[in-house]
């Protein structure tokens, strides 16, 4: 039986990297090594067939310090199991919970930023993640349960950009089943077995019903993503032709007889090339004004004006900015921390400033490295956050004698941000000057 699950597992495993060319002969990849069962089974697999693939391995394990304790157990498992192997690991350790009330986000959207910035780090070539089947199933019902257009029910790519999934076609059970045959050990996430986050709350009550009706759930909703990426990505391709076709001096014109699953893809591109952050209910508002004299709010200050077939972006005056620095301690900081938690995007503490600090607006070769991220060129982060063009040569930060320490919208550098020990803050704070 185990003999039969292995083998089976390896010709999936096989059959994902030939499919989706996954590894190349020579490459150097980067195993996400949480010391869980799916990620400790990727590296032993791709450890036993390195020869045959014809590549060079390696590593790399993020503390989240989510789990005081128990998390450093899990660092010091995987430290010892690829030493005895003989395989290079790096590791770090970040503070998870503290970025994610800095920034206000999730646990789990922090955790995953933070962590697969460190692996765009340390890799050399490409990074094997270690998602499955399972993993897959649980996405595009979660997805689902949100309102998603196609893109959100194409699942979990097997390949993006310098990032690969092997285990794409395995399920859970199937890599619990090659653990045990193999003897590999593994250490459990006490936090996958709560209810706390959404994920779990899939994977312990939808799929054990879902599978009462199909067991090969996973398998059927593998060939469902397969299915729907092909659809996807052939409609992409139609749009971008038309949207090339129908654009002229920032204008788009949608046809009325237009397909909506086109024309909805071209509204789509034409807000994210103005730096608009797109989601469906914007993308169907401005879909359905088209015919009318009109305009509609998209993310932040910015109009898209409808002139029956047409859309355009309403162009705005260059801003300029009044930046003050307000001196904290750290009793009022917190205090004030508490009605408004976006005041840690513009604090640092004074006591991390090398130099003089000035306010000042972009200027070439200029990089900041943001908590959670690699250094970045602004030019580069810009471009990420998508901010329109004709504010960025306005747009204020500022920098110390070592270089940039704030910009205005994205956050502040890592080696000057508050933290736990901080006790004198500056804060920027911005009015719009009218």
């Amino acid at each position: 039986y185990f003999a039969g699950c292995v083998s089976l597992m390896v010709s999936k495993v096989l059959a994902a990297i030939n499919r989706f060319s996954m590894i190349n002969g020579g490459d150097n990849i980067t195993v996400a090594l949480s010391g869980g069962a799916d990620s400790m089974a990727l590296l032993h697999l791709l450890y036993s067939n390195r020869e045959r693939l014809g590549i060079t391995l390696c590593a790399a394990h993020l503390n989240h310090s989510l789990r005081g304790a128990e998390s450093d157990c899990d660092e010091n498992f995987v430290r010892e199991y690829c030493g005895s192997i003989g395989v290079e690991l790096f590791c770090e350790k970040a503070d998870v919970g503290f970025y994610a009330e800095q920034s206000g986000k999730s646990t789990e959207e922090a955790a995953r930023e933070i962590r697969y910035d460190f692996l765009a780090r340390v890799s050399s070539g490409k990074v094997a993640t270690a998602h499955t089947a399972s993993d897959n199933a649980e996405t595009v019902l979660i997805n689902l349960s949100r309102g998603t257009a196609l893109k959100g029910v194409c699942g979990i790519p097997p390949v993006r950009d310098n990032f690969i999934r092997p285990l794409i076609f395995c399920s859970r059970a199937e890599i619990e089943d090659y653990c045990r045959e193999n003897g590999i050990p593994f250490v459990t996430d006490s936090s996958n077995l709560s209810d706390d986050y959404t994920r779990n709350k899939i994977r312990h009550n939808v799929i054990p019903v879902l599978q009462e009706i199909n067991p090969s759930l996973c398998s059927a909703v593998t060939r469902f993503t397969l299915s729907a990426g092909e659809d996807c990505e052939y409609l992409q391709s139609v749009a971008d032709a038309e949207y090339l076709q129908h654009l002229k001096n920032g204008k788009l014109t949608v046809p009325c007889d237009m397909s909506p699953a086109i024309a909805k893809r071209m509204i789509a591109r034409y807000l994210d090339d103005i730096g608009c952050v797109t989601d469906s209910l914007h993308i169907n508002e401005i879909y359905e004004a088209l015919g009318d004299k009109t305009r509609r709010s998209v993310s932040g200050d910015k109009s898209i004006l409808i002139d029956k077939q047409t859309i355009f972006s309403e162009t705005d005056a260059k801003r300029s900015f009044i930046v003050s620095m307000l001196d904290y301690d750290r009793e009022k900081f917190d205090s004030c921390l508490k009605v408004n938690k976006l005041l840690l995007n513009n604090a640092i503490d004074c006591d991390k400033i090398c130099g003089k600090v000035v306010l000042r607006t972009r200027e070439a070769g200029d990089e900041i490295k943001l908590s959670g991220r690699g250094t970045k060129s602004l030019k580069k982060l810009y471009n990420e956050l998508k901010i329109p063009q004709n504010d960025r040569e306005n747009l204020p930060l500022a920098a110390d004698d070592n270089g940039v320490i704030w910009v205005y919208g994205a956050g502040v550098c890592e080696r000057v941000r508050v933290d736990r020990e901080t006790k004198q803050i500056t804060v920027f704070e911005v009015k719009e000057r009218k």
